[in-house]
């Protein structure tokens, strides 16, 4: 909102190059371009163009001693494309070397489309699947061979990836990878092209329930969400034009739902309020499912988002520690829905503009959608009702200038009004109110993180969520004792009656976790609603809240 995994031993142990399983890329043996030029297909858009598979004159020390040459002048546009087999689960990287010499204001691309270029047809932005896009204007500076692609061109790196020549693609089939060049005068050669899967198994994960809001009391739980308050300093960071208030009529529970609701409406020096919810210090996670059903405002000038930041800040201020947009929607673009990662490396502010996908979804304001976020210690994922749409993946360089994300972030949800984004095309008075409706929002652990728990001796007491929660008919409850003793834990209603004692006997140090089966004392089950549990020892008592739906 703020506007901002692969290890060396998994490179290793998985497929090399991506020849030996898919049946077009032949032109990727090793790195040259001479094994089956019939692979490759010119493509010329306009202008005068020369391409040159077996380019030799100035080949890299290192490389294989051929490559591809693409001389454009008189603003020539062209190059060369061939088909590729892709699986939407495989994550791939795109490495090679590339230079130029003697260029004047010229550009590069190297392009995943989902369909096969047309000869004199260019293609925009809007219809690349996976882009490396790179720019460089003036004569003076030539480009070296470089396998870095973010920085190979030395001035200006538009949209490098994440990180650069690291993707996915959308679903499985047949893919096209375009290599383009252009210019007043551009000569620009590559070598050692690899296309390489890095991850062609990605495990199945099992989720569980960690936290989460269902949103079916009368109030909203102020043990689960703050609000920060105000406009902030230079207007939350993006000169947006509403203040955030906690008053009942920006932020309520209604039939089963939070409404974040924005009003025009002059208040604390703004013409504008709305609200700005964080579970900041009161639910924080590193690494996780989350996951947000929502219908989102429409209407120009209005920028809802669900979006993480950091809860210590470790590796210092934005963008330092870096920012997750789960979901951002601009309303002069409707039902477009975008998600975003940044990082000092990757930013708005001082950066290369962060790695981000967008993905349209039909209805986005009339109807719930789910918004959903994947996390861990190698990707991030996105996705809109289960479709995935985009990956950051971590370096694996230990750097927190391109992957912060190993600190606990909390999640904000809110309404912003205008701003550097959201009012590119000013602001409609006349769409007042605006809601954001919130089904639910509902975090989970993998599974692998709760048992790795398992194998260690805590440090202190806690009794940890109980999952799944919301639940019907069974759920477990889990708790932590640093040391042997003597433990009662019991399930009540909201007047504190009894309903069943589950634990009453002394227990070693560990992990502990107890199944409740919906029952009372007597075997007979429990309607459905709001319990509490309660863990007791000698020295220690803490109480969770679970929801039993039927």
């Amino acid at each position: 909102m703020i506007r901002k995994m692969m290890t060396s031993n998994m490179k290793c142990a998985i497929l090399s190059l991506v020849f030996i399983s898919f049946n077009y890329l032949n032109a990727f043996v090793n790195g040259n371009f001479d094994g089956d030029d019939s692979a490759w297909t010119i493509w010329i858009v306009d202008g005068e163009v020369e391409v040159d598979l077996d380019y030799t004159d100035d080949g890299p020390s290192g490389g294989s001693g051929e490559a591809l040459r693409i001389l454009a002048s008189n603003w020539g546009n062209g190059g060369v494309y061939q088909a590729i087999n892709l699986e939407e689960n495989n994550v791939y990287e795109l490495s090679g070397l590339f230079k130029g010499v003697g260029c004047d204001q010229n550009w590069v691309e190297i392009s995943i489309l989902d369909y096969e270029p047309q000869q004199g047809v260019d293609v925009g932005v809007g219809d690349i699947i996976v882009e490396q896009h790179f720019w460089h204007c003036g004569a003076s500076a030539s480009w070296n061979w470089d396998t870095d692609f973010a920085g190979s061109c030395g001035s200006n790196a538009y949209m490098p990836g994440s990180p650069p020549g690291v993707f996915t693609v959308p679903g499985t089939g047949t893919y096209y990878l375009l290599i383009k060049a252009g210019g007043v005068v551009s000569d620009v050669m590559f070598d050692d092209l690899n296309l390489e899967v890095i991850d062609d198994d990605p495990p199945d994960t099992e989720w569980v329930l960690v936290w989460s809001d269902e949103f079916d009391s009368s109030d909203i739980d102020m043990s689960k969400w703050s609000y920060d308050i105000g406009t902030g300093d230079w207007g939350w960071g993006n000169d947006e034009q509403q203040y955030y208030t906690s008053n009942s009529n920006n932020s309520f529970i209604e039939d089963g739902k939070l409404i974040i609701q924005a009003l025009l409406q002059n208040y604390g020096g703004a013409n504008y309020t709305s609200a700005r919810m964080v579970t900041r210090d009161k639910g924080d996670w590193t690494y996780g499912r989350i996951e947000v059903r929502a219908k989102l405002p429409g209407g120009v000038g209005t920028w809802p988002a669900i979006w993480m930041l950091p809860t210590d800040w470790v590796y210092g201020g934005w963008p330092y520690s870096g920012e997750i947009d789960i979901m951002e929607h601009v309303g002069f673009d409707p039902n477009v829905i975008h998600g975003t990662a940044h990082t000092e490396v990757y930013n708005w502010w001082n950066g290369i503009p962060p790695p981000g996908g967008s993905i349209y979804v039909n209805g986005a304001t009339s109807g719930f959608h789910d918004y959903t976020l994947e996390w861990d210690e190698d990707y991030i994922k996105w996705y809109v009702d289960d479709v995935h749409y985009f990956t950051y993946a971590n370096d694996q360089d230990g750097n927190y200038a391109t992957w912060p994300f190993d600190q606990r972030f909390h999640l904000l949800l809110n309404i912003a009004i205008g701003g550097t984004w959201g009012g590119q095309q000013g602001i409609d008075d006349s769409i007042f109110p605006v809601r954001m409706e919130v089904d639910y929002v509902r975090v989970y652990e993998a599974s692998s993180e709760l048992s790795s728990q398992l194998e260690t001796i805590p440090n202190t007491y806690n009794l940890h969520y109980n999952y799944p929660n919301p639940f019907n008919p069974a759920t477990t409850l889990c708790y932590f004792l640093p040391e042997q003793t003597h433990v009662t834990l019991t399930v009540c209603d909201l007047t504190g009656r009894e309903i069943n004692r589950l634990v009453n006997t002394t227990q070693d140090a560990g992990y502990k976790t107890v199944p409740w089966d919906g029952t009372d004392s007597f075997g007979r089950p429990v309607s459905s609603g709001l319990y509490l549990y309660q863990i007791r020892t000698s020295n220690h008592t803490s109480v969770g809240k679970m929801v039993l739906l039927k």
